[in-house]
């Protein structure tokens, strides 16, 4: 994501590569819109999760670790407060090529999630930033990345599937649009005033887009990223049950239509 929001403040990172146009527009909820939501770090600063429902967004993700070390300070501020909004919420990682290995990111990441109750929605691979993947095959940037998603899963059984946030310039340039990286389901940032976003092979279709990353929403202090999910309410909805069935499989808790509570127990080390 941008500069100013997915990475830390100690570093200086570009932001991921986006065209010319830009799209500052507040967002509304519309008849037969998709539902639309945020994703924000600790450079959003103290967020009002109550105007921002107020406002119409739909879901939250949150930033959660970044390399092998750091975990963002409001995190778990955010994750209690979203919820308590009424929010659906994801957490990403933002990922280090070079400076971690990739066990050491997957640790980070799941202890993290581990220390919170699972999430609505799915945990997310963010992959970006061309100069910090440099000097390292091409081949060899995808095995990472699927390595990062396999240890995920076995960690976080409740989340069997990742979702892999990149931009098209990144899947086209840095990963040779890899076809082994199909499985994964894509969150684009593509940021553009089309009504539709580039989708870069090897994928067909995409369940978030990322379409700008200036976007103004009450309760927000700070310009954010806002992203549309590729269905209606309906298969929001749908999306939602899916995943707490897969929760309360693991965490032994039912939900509204689930049967006969389940003795497995949630998996408590890395993804």
């Amino acid at each position: 994501m941008a500069k100013n929001r997915r990475a830390t403040t100690h570093d200086t990172i570009q932001p991921v590569k986006r065209s010319t146009a830009t799209n500052t527009a507040r967002p509304r909820r519309r008849a037969n819109q998709k539902p639309w939501g945020v994703d924000v770090s600790h450079h959003q600063g103290v967020v009002d999760w109550a105007k921002v429902k107020a406002a119409g967004a739909s879901f939250v993700f949150l930033k959660a670790t970044e390399g092998a070390t750091y975990v963002d300070p409001t995190f778990k501020t955010n994750w209690a407060a979203t919820k308590a909004a009424g929010f659906p919420r994801g957490a990403y990682h933002f990922f280090r090529a070079k400076t971690s290995t990739v066990a050491d990111q997957v640790k980070n990441f799941a202890a993290v999630l581990n220390s919170v109750e699972p999430g609505e929605l799915e945990p997310v691979l963010d992959v970006e930033v061309p100069e910090q993947w440099e000097g390292i095959d091409v081949k060899k940037r995808v095995d990472m990345m699927i390595d990062f998603c396999d240890r995920l899963t076995k960690a976080l059984a409740n989340h069997p599937e990742i979702i892999v946030y990149l931009s098209p310039s990144f899947a086209d340039k840095t990963l040779a649009n890899d076809p082994r990286l199909a499985k994964y389901t894509l969150w684009l940032a593509n940021y553009t005033n089309g009504t539709r976003p580039r989708v870069p092979a090897p994928w067909t279709t995409w369940r978030y887009w990322q379409y700008t990353e200036t976007g103004t929403v009450d309760g927000i202090a700070t310009q954010c990223d806002v992203n549309r999910f590729n269905g209606g309410e309906d298969a929001f909805k749908a999306l939602l049950k899916k995943n707490a069935k897969n929760n309360a499989k693991f965490t032994g808790k039912k939900t509204k239509k689930a049967g006969k509570k389940k003795s497995e127990i949630r998996t408590t080390c890395a993804h």
